[in-house]
């Protein structure tokens, strides 16, 4: 079932200047954990926190979800640390997945595959595939993807960026899209980020939290 959830996910309808090498969108598309045994330790570990049942809101990606500093009691944090789409697809694939219900799903990831080089359409094309499984395990959910912010650590990434971003835009059935880029552009002085200028600072969060309850 999975593997026909994923083929479906990736036939989506793409303009000529989105044209994806079926290699690239391969890697992205297909279900896989990070390749090491302490990574697949933490999702494992993420996986079984996993409360059952319904909750308010689900937040779902990388090291951007697992930094928000968010209310416990409302807010359940579904974030690895390091994760690209398809290690995010791999851990919506599981079983534990299905087993939390919520009212609202958020999925932001993305920005680690633009540093590993992955294409904009590839990368799109992965964003795409959780979104549907998102909405095959949760189909009564709110359900939204964040586009992935700035990288002000590597402004060269921000054209791709962009890209995948408007492909993700362009592209969604199943979720709505939210963008974060009138809320954290800024200049270098800017107070929404860390000192890394790639993870958000408390600021920075609070202008998301802004946009979801929208």
């Amino acid at each position: 079932m999975a593997a026909s959830l994923f083929l479906s996910a990736f036939t989506w309808t793409a303009s000529a200047a989105y044209a994806c090498d079926r290699a690239e969108t391969t890697i992205t598309t297909s279900p896989s954990p990070r390749q090491t045994v302490s990574s697949v330790q933490t999702s494992l570990r993420a996986l079984a926190a996993l409360p059952r049942g319904q909750v308010d809101t689900l937040l779902i990606g990388d090291s951007l979800i697992v930094q928000w500093p968010v209310p416990p009691r409302s807010v359940t944090k579904f974030g690895v640390s390091g994760d690209r789409v398809q290690n995010v697809l791999w851990r919506l694939d599981q079983p534990e997945a299905g087993k939390v219900q919520p009212k609202r799903v958020f999925l932001l990831i993305g920005t680690n595959n633009l540093g590993a080089g992955n294409t904009p359409c590839a990368i799109a094309a992965g964003i795409l595939a959780a979104s549907e499984r998102m909405h095959v395990l949760w189909p009564d959910a709110d359900l939204a993807v964040i586009g992935i912010p700035v990288r002000r650590d590597n402004p060269s990434l921000d054209t791709a960026r962009r890209e995948t971003n408007d492909i993700v835009r362009e592209q969604l059935k199943y979720s709505r899209y939210i963008d974060p880029d009138g809320v954290l552009n800024c200049t270098d002085q800017c107070t929404s980020f860390k000192v890394d200028k790639l993870h958000l600072s408390a600021k920075g969060y609070e202008a998301l939290d802004s946009l979801l309850i929208k």
